[in-house]
């Protein structure tokens, strides 16, 4: 009854964080020179230079040369062109007597330049010539991790969710050092092909590198939800809860974990072949647990608005504790004092579970599905007349 919790990350976050980084304002394109002309002074650089090989005023016209050509160009065209002002700039980098800052700045103002391009089109929801603007970044600064993510987001926010992978991966080697906030982006897009491993791993790598990283703990707990890895997830929501009271979300999540947990272990206990052995210590747990549930949704229903789904989350646990709660009674002979109090805690569970049910009713009387959970619960209560009006009702 109880759906998992998954506490909202979104991959836009990291978006906004990469964008403001980027200089998203650019002059407009001076299309001075049709290509042909532009190609022909570059050919006649290109014999200037074979003959003088070390003049720094030649390299920087080719260099500025050769950005103008590429704008030119389409953007999905220009790659060709920017290696050869990569190359370039290389081979005038190595020459020392060179200005290397000037050689420097017209390579970054044309990774500026296709980077801001890329950008202005991610925020405007336009698809086209985004990677293209982005792979041309990358051609000319093949270590700027600010554009790798720029890709990657814009991969993701195309559909791409494994070439966004790769991108990221490729951007983790070529850095060579931990970077934390690709590392997490990456490990968020692993928890969202299905490589829940992975991203497990990836995760607990970052909290334990960075342990007072909230943020981390947060995609951690989403993995381990998804993995139904409970125990640890209600470990580090209890952290969450108890470092951010106000926020309902993590105590709604260790709400649905703990009663998971106490679900499972209600089962692996009613499955046990062997009834003679001592159950006092487990089903003292289930009962811990089950009151651990009730007293996190008792707080949240006196301090925060409950929604729809929330009753539903609420009514649901409170309904299939006390069936649980029942079983147990039944099948595991317990000492008078502990049989007394889970006798009452299942009582108390189901009486707190009607007018929840009944608000359900309520708020849409045409599901079939809260009319039948309240039929059941008026039949536990022994409420005969109430459940068979309602029968009447459902058997229309």
């Amino acid at each position: 009854m109880a759906t998992p919790v998954i506490l909202g990350l979104a991959f836009g976050l990291f978006f906004v964080q990469a964008c403001s980084t980027v200089e998203q304002t650019e002059a407009p394109d001076e299309d001075l020179n049709t290509y042909e002309q532009l190609d022909a002074e570059l050919n006649r650089l290109n014999d200037q230079i074979a003959d003088n090989p070390g003049s720094e005023e030649l390299y920087i016209k080719k260099s500025n040369l050769l950005f103008e050509i590429a704008k030119t160009l389409s953007p999905s065209g220009r790659q060709p062109v920017y290696q050869n002002l990569k190359d370039h700039s290389d081979s005038a980098l190595s020459h020392s007597e060179m200005n290397q800052e000037t050689i420097k700045e017209i390579l970054v103002n044309a990774w500026s330049h296709e980077q801001s391009k890329g950008v202005q089109l991610l925020q405007q929801g336009r698809t086209a010539d985004i990677v293209a603007h982005f792979n041309n970044a990358i051609t000319l600064i093949p270590d700027s991790l600010v554009t790798y993510n720029l890709k990657a987001t814009t991969l993701y926010e195309k559909g791409n969710l494994n070439e966004a992978i790769k991108t990221l991966e490729k951007a983790g080697r070529i850095s060579g050092e931990t970077q934390t906030e690709l590392e997490e982006k990456l490990a968020y897009l692993y928890l969202e092909s299905g490589d829940v491993e992975r991203s497990i791993e990836m995760y607990q790598n970052l909290v334990e590198a960075n342990p007072d990283d909230h943020h981390l703990k947060h995609g951690l707990v989403n993995a381990y939800i998804i993995d139904n890895q409970h125990e640890n997830a209600i470990s580090i929501l209890t952290d969450l809860t108890d470092q951010f009271p106000s926020r309902h979300a993590y105590q709604e999540a260790l709400a649905t974990q703990v009663y998971f947990l106490f679900d499972k272990k209600s089962d692996d206990l009613l499955q046990h072949d062997d009834l003679d052995v001592e159950f006092t210590n487990e089903v003292e747990q289930i009962h811990q647990m089950a009151n651990q549930v009730h007293s996190i949704f008792d707080e949240l229903q006196a301090t925060m608005p409950i929604n729809e789904e929330n009753t539903y989350r609420i009514a649901g646990f409170y309904k299939e504790a006390y069936l649980k709660l029942s079983q147990i009674i039944k099948k595991i002979e317990l000492e008078d004092e502990l049989a007394e109090i889970i006798s009452d805690q299942k009582e108390q569970y189901l009486d707190l579970s009607l007018p929840l049910w009944e608000r359900l009713a309520e708020l849409n009387p045409d599901n079939m599905d809260y009319l039948n959970h309240l039929r059941q619960v008026y039949l536990y209560l022994d409420m005969e007349e109430d459940a068979q009006s309602l029968e009447r009702t459902l058997s229309f």
